[in-house]
């Protein structure tokens, strides 16, 4: 019998690497097990709720990498943002590997 794979939002607390407060970063593990992730440029509708409500601050932001603007994790204490290609080692993997406090929230 497979096993159904399921997804998870992480809320990973971590300081801002500019202002070192703390603050909420929201991503998803598309697969459990397989470190496929995605942040909020990505999120549903749902996913976008869920992360609010936990604290998390989502905003446009322009990105001078990508050229580009899309929804991303924002420290609310001084606005920077958290781009796409952080989440999965700064975040994600520190989480995994107890590097910093997180919870999980199970998604359909």
């Amino acid at each position: 019998m497979d096993k159904k794979v399921q997804k998870q939002m992480f809320i990973v607390k971590s300081p801002c690497y500019k202002c070192k407060e703390m603050f909420n970063v929201a991503l998803v593990n598309e697969e459990v097990g397989t470190g496929q992730i995605y942040g909020p440029e990505e999120f549903t509708k749902e996913e976008m709720r869920l992360a609010e409500e936990h604290g998390v601050l989502i905003k446009e932001q322009f990105s001078a990498t990508r050229q580009e603007s899309y929804y991303a994790n924002t420290c609310p204490n001084c606005g920077v943002f958290v781009g796409q290609h952080f989440l999965f080692t700064e975040y994600f993997c520190e989480a995994s590997y107890g590097g910093c406090e997180y919870e999980t929230i199970d998604l359909a």
